[in-house]
């Protein structure tokens, strides 16, 4: 079994679902075109664009949970969703 570092596995697992299922998309703040901070989002921007790969403004993403399906949401059809939130 190949080691890698707990950021690599989780852009992996990232990776697969998005290759997978094309209603998934990741969202938060920074995960764009520099990978977000820890860079977990890494080639991901590059490999599939920015529809699918979303920076979000802090103030978009810090809602309550409840809240924050809709404001994921908006503009899509919300029963076609398949969000990862990155915080």
């Amino acid at each position: 079994m190949a080691e890698k570092t707990l950021i690599e596995g989780i852009r992996e697992a990232m990776d697969e679902e998005l290759a997978r299922d094309d209603s998934v998309f990741i969202t938060g703040e920074d995960v764009g075109p520099r990978g977000g901070v820890f860079r977990a989002t890494l080639g991901l921007f590059a490999k599939y664009g920015p529809t699918r790969v979303i920076d979000s403004p802090l103030a978009a993403i810090h809602p309550p949970i409840s809240r924050r399906r809709r404001t994921v949401g908006a503009g899509r059809e919300p029963s076609a969703l398949g969000p990862m939130l990155s915080r």
